[in-house]
């Protein structure tokens, strides 16, 4: 649940670059609490998006604790913000969750189920029936098949799947054959692209 808001340090090293010099009195605990009264205020409890959760958040953090921040960083000159901002970053939300904070738990809770119910959805298991139109051998095997319904898909095959023994070494024999398919959406990096895509990863494939 903590791992979520590992967003925070980016936004703290800005905080931490304008008062790694501060000398005031502070504490991990009254941060906390400051940031945790502003989300209170803000009414975090009643948003739904992600974006909007943690837009709200991190104008939390800039609003009620920035002048307060350094003052939690071990003292002296700080020489790796970054490695400091992570830190400071997990033991702030880890004495919000102590501390009983109700509006970061709440925030906690609903990102947690909003990335489960995403992730869910990436891995449901999509059926298709239809006839091949080509295969091709590049970086992966790529099937093009048009399905009963008319419609042209692109699957690929990355990974062994039942039931692949009778063609893969001769892919080639797909061409023209009336097929049924199972895949899973899911995102993989294109060098090529420089950019991640999604693509439909083939999990069962039978000739009928």
């Amino acid at each position: 649940m903590v791992k979520k808001f590992y967003l925070v340090p980016g936004l703290i090293l800005f905080v931490v670059n304008c008062f790694s010099q501060s000398d005031k009195d502070t504490s991990i605990h009254k941060t906390a609490m400051a940031v945790c009264s502003c989300l209170e205020i803000n009414n975090i409890d009643t948003i739904s998006t992600d974006d909007e959760m943690q837009q709200v958040f991190f104008k939390c953090i800039m609003d009620s604790a920035s002048e307060k921040i350094a003052d939690v960083m071990l003292g002296g000159t700080v020489t790796n913000p970054e490695t400091v901002a992570e830190d400071f970053g997990t033991r702030l939300a880890v004495e919000m969750l102590n501390s009983g904070c109700k509006p970061f738990v709440q925030m906690s809770l609903k990102l947690g189920k909003n990335s489960s119910n995403s992730a869910n959805k990436s891995n449901l298991i999509k059926t298709a029936e239809g006839e091949v139109i080509k295969v091709e051998e590049r970086d992966f095997l790529y099937i093009s098949m048009k399905t009963v319904a008319g419609r042209e898909i692109s699957l690929i095959y990355m990974s062994y799947v039942p039931g692949s023994d009778e063609w893969i070494k001769n892919p080639a024999m797909l061409e023209h054959k009336k097929v049924s398919v199972k895949w899973i959406e899911t995102e993989t990096y294109q060098p090529k692209l420089k950019e991640f895509v999604n693509i439909r990863e083939i999990k069962e494939l039978h000739i009928e």
